[in-house]
């Protein structure tokens, strides 16, 4: 993976992460998202829900994942 972010949303008292699955090393290129489902990010294995993201397109390389929150 590179490219990681992880940010804490204090509204919904949860962890977002977000890396590239990198291309060099075989991935997909595509954005792996992934949301605690508590406000304890430390179960790797089971307390987070998981996304793929794809947006790999034409054989052009995915770079620079970013996150941000929105206010309201």
């Amino acid at each position: 993976m590179g490219d990681p972010r992880i940010l804490y949303d204090a509204q919904s008292q949860r962890w977002v992460a977000a890396a590239i699955d990198e291309d060099s090393a075989g991935g997909s290129g595509n954005v792996i998202l992934a949301v605690s489902t508590t406000d304890n990010p430390t179960n790797v294995t089971s307390g987070w829900t998981k996304y793929m993201i794809p947006v790999q397109r034409g054989g052009l390389l995915t770079d620079f994942t970013t996150l941000g929150l929105a206010g309201c």
